[in-house]
């Protein structure tokens, strides 16, 4: 049977205030919240209207983003005394403001580096809550935070987990408030959605938390359960939404088609409506075309609190369990006369109504679209669709890796040999098969990005589906370009290219664009494991996807950013990455499998070593290990006497280590020996057996690769 999601507890941090009660007035006047910006220094011309919070920040020490999404965690745990399964969290900025601050005052990188990273938020928030088990963040933009709940709706429903903390987080930072400015995108007079004087969003800072239960621990009486999600991708511009909205259209039939609920049920719509002339337009023609005769109340709450980015559409959900919980739709703040070519029902005041059914939206960089559908609970009999079972394993169609001795052929030739492939990646090689028209205007973690789905694709006829796209630190090239530039002219020149590019999610939407794959879009921002919470990801999400997956992680090397905020290569330089295509298991035969087998903090030694013994005890010994990290004990793990070796010794330490390492492994299954040269002189046949790939740091990952005749299933 399918598993039931309630909402357990939620909080929600807003220019508005810093509890959901505070909230409630949303409810009963259009009140606004936006004001002067006081965080940081802006040239007078350029200081705009924000959506600032205040009041709730007790710690320096620890960033802002941080700080948000635990104010907003802890009211949604107020009345659990058990640790989450899991936490997602969806969020763009990271700890970006503390290093923009740490690199203007120079102060040395002990000051920042562990909350640089997207990845530090969801690890964070695990720590605060003693979550043991997966931390994720989602970072495909505005979208980031919807996507993280729908990945918990998934994993619950799934019965994987029981309960999940996900939502989205964000601070105002120099980098969105001057990057969207040199988009044009900001309104001086503050975000006016579906106006028809609009003239952009406003940017804002906040985050909503919402803590999910199954049916099978949820004791509360049940007032709001989740329903349903869909995700999709436009696949047409890094940073514009797609005109006719069709890539909206397909993430809301999705959600629609997850929840067995036709489109005339929903009683109310929560708009993306971010008050761009664009964005709001074709948002309303996706609606308009998904609605149909019976036209439901609809409004956005951007007017009220600005837009706060990955934390919007978790905002909205909770604003929405609010209003079923009340009986009240609330208004559409900021909106005067209705541009008559947006053609939908705003609800432009507050008013009581029962509402039994809604839809939130969250739209992104990178065409990430998002949708949501959940109502008041039903009764124990009601229909849900189907819960997508997760894979016993994925079938690898395509493979193909790069490290600073080249591409496959050259980096596997090195491993094999014994040799280092450590060290930066030449420009020229990683670039010599893109089209130059293409690349013109992308920096280094892009190009890579474009490179290695390219090789992958090669290797298999089916065009991707989806895309799972990760990276421990980014752009941080165009990061690095788009502050400097910035703190070189005093605030006044911001580069809009370099903006779009420094998002994390970029990359991805790039490689949409190429592939054109218009269904799942899915980026991380990870550490070390950034491959494994990928792999899992995919592993959860493939039997909602038509066709193959692109999965794919690298990262760069960047000389002055990289020694300050990554750990693992400020000792010697190296970058790279890795891209698979992966199917179902009845994708094609005779292609090796992998399988997603453990992904938890480091303290969890015992249960790895549960799960390892229970693997081997139903598919037989592992014949290899390879492994990136330390401290792990492999007496303990019971793996001492078999060939294990040190991939970070070949290609180095960086965030997509371990994809590179997968690849590698793929080729030793082929092969069918561990050469002597990776085994202390000794050549060790594989005998058809697997090999285990351990990643180990703040957490411990652990895939299982198996020939091409073995399954999981």
């Amino acid at each position: 049977m399918t598993d039931r999601v309630f909402i357990a507890g939620m909080g929600i941090v807003s220019a508005l205030g810093a509890t959901a009660a505070a909230h409630a007035d949303i409810f009963v006047q259009n009140r606004q919240a936006l004001g002067p910006l006081s965080l940081f220094a802006t040239p007078n011309q350029r200081c705009v209207p924000v959506g600032q919070v205040n009041g709730c920040f007790s710690d320096n020490s620890i960033p802002r983003t941080h700080q948000l999404a635990e104010q907003a965690a802890a009211e949604a745990m107020r009345n659990c005394a058990d640790a989450p399964d899991v936490v997602i969290v969806g969020t763009t900025t990271g700890g970006m403001l503390t290093s923009e601050t740490a690199w203007d005052h120079a102060r040395q990188a002990e000051h920042f580096l562990h909350w640089h990273t997207i990845g530090s938020v969801a690890r964070y928030l695990a720590d605060r809550f003693d979550c043991n088990g997966p931390a994720i963040a989602v970072a495909t933009a505005c979208s980031a935070g919807l996507t993280a709940i729908k990945l918990g709706i998934d994993l619950i429903r799934a019965g994987q987990a029981e309960r999940v903390l996900a939502g989205g987080a964000d601070a105002l930072c120099r980098l969105t408030y001057f990057g969207f400015q040199s988009l044009k995108l900001v309104d001086p007079q503050g975000a006016r959605p579906f106006d028809q004087d609009r003239n952009g969003m406003t940017v804002a800072e906040g985050a909503a938390m919402l803590l999910l239960e199954s049916a099978a621990v949820f004791n509360q009486k049940p007032l709001v359960e989740m329903l349903g999600a869909g995700i999709s991708c436009d696949a047409y511009h890094p940073s514009a939404p797609q005109p006719d909205g069709l890539g909206a259209l397909s993430a809301m039939r999705r959600a629609a088609e997850q929840a067995s609920i036709q489109p005339n049920r929903l009683d109310y719509i929560g708009l993306h409506g971010t008050g761009t002339r664009q964005n709001d337009l074709a948002e309303a023609r996706a609606v308009n075309a998904f609605i149909g005769a019976r036209r439901p109340a609809m409004g956005s709450v951007k007017g009220a609190m600005g837009h706060s980015l990955a934390a919007a559409g978790p905002v909205h959900v909770a604003i929405g369990a609010m209003a079923i919980m009340r009986k009240r739709l609330p208004g559409c703040p900021g909106l005067g006369v209705i541009d008559p070519d947006i053609a939908l029902p705003l609800q432009s005041r507050p008013k009581a109504k029962k509402i039994d059914t809604l839809m939130v939206n969250a739209l992104g960089f990178g065409g990430n679209n998002a949708a949501l559908i959940m109502g008041a609970a039903r009764p124990s009999d009601s229909h849900l669709g189907p819960a997508a079972r997760p894979l016993a394993g994925l079938r690898v169609l395509g493979a193909a890796c790069i490290s600073s001795a080249g591409f496959t052929r050259q980096t596997v030739t090195r491993f094999m040999t014994g040799q280092s492939s450590r060290g930066q990646i030449d420009d020229a090689m990683m670039a010599r098969d893109l089209a130059p028209r293409r690349i013109r205007r992308l920096k280094r973690l892009p190009r890579l990005a474009l490179a290695l789905a390219q090789k992958a694709l090669k290797q298999c006829r089916k065009a991707p589906d989806a895309v799972f796209w990760g990276s421990a630190y980014g752009g941080l090239s165009e990061t690095h370009d788009f502050l400097d530039a910035l703190r070189a002219s005093h605030g006044q020149f911001a580069s809009p290219s370099d903006f779009v590019g420094a998002v994390h999610n970029s990359p991805a939407a790039q490689v949409a664009i190429e592939a054109q794959a218009k269904g799942m879009n899915i980026s991380i921002g990870g550490d070390e494991t950034t491959f494994a919470q990928l792999l899992f990801s995919a592993n959860l999400m493939m039997p909602q996807i038509d066709d193959p997956a692109l999965v794919i992680a690298a990262d760069e090397y960047h000389p002055s950013l990289s020694p300050q905020i990554d750990l693992l290569t400020q000792n010697a330089p190296a970058e790279g990455g890795a891209a698979l295509l992966v199917g179902p298991p009845d994708s094609v035969a005779g292609h090796p499998w992998l399988a997603p087998i453990f992904y938890g903090k480091s303290g969890q030694k015992d249960a790895l070593h549960e799960k390892l013994k229970d693997v081997q005890h139903k598919h037989g010994p592992f014949g290899a290990v390879l492994y990136g990290g330390a401290g792990l004990d492999w007496r303990q793990l019971g793996l001492n006497t078999i060939p294990i070796i040190d991939y970070c010794h070949a290609i180095g330490s960086h965030g997509a280590a371990s994809a590179v390492a997968t690849v590698l492994a793929i080729h030793l299954l082929r092969q069918g020996i561990i050469s002597a040269e990776l085994n202390a002189g000794r050549a060790v046949s594989l005998d058809g057996r697997g090999i285990l790939l351990l990643t180990a740091g703040s957490y411990l990952a652990a895939t299982a690769l198996w020939p091409g005749d073995f399954s999981l299933c």
